[in-house]
């Protein structure tokens, strides 16, 4: 449930290669569902934070995305997603 009018460009945007669109949409309810494996979670939660929807979207988003940030998962916004977490470190700790 959404408690923020979110515009479409919010929801979906070009956070993948080459003009493909990141559905977060699909993404929210792959994970909801406890489909997403490791990387795919940590893809969501990357774009929401870097959309900011991670702190508008219901308190378990902004929980979830704290936790992955605190563990060195995803990178908060503003940050570089370097070898220190982020995009491109999926081990966990």
């Amino acid at each position: 449930m959404l408690f923020f009018p979110l515009e479409e460009d919010e929801i979906k945007s070009k956070n993948k290669g080459a003009g493909e669109q990141y559905d977060a949409t699909a993404a929210i309810i792959e994970w909801e569902a406890g489909r997403l494996d490791q990387d795919g979670v940590i893809e969501l939660f990357q774009h929401l934070v870097d959309t900011g929807l991670a702190w508008r979207l219901e308190d378990c988003y902004g929980r979830m995305a704290q936790t992955l940030i605190d563990n060195g998962l995803v990178t908060p916004k503003g940050k570089t997603h370097g070898a220190e977490g982020g995009k491109t470190s999926h081990a966990a700790p």
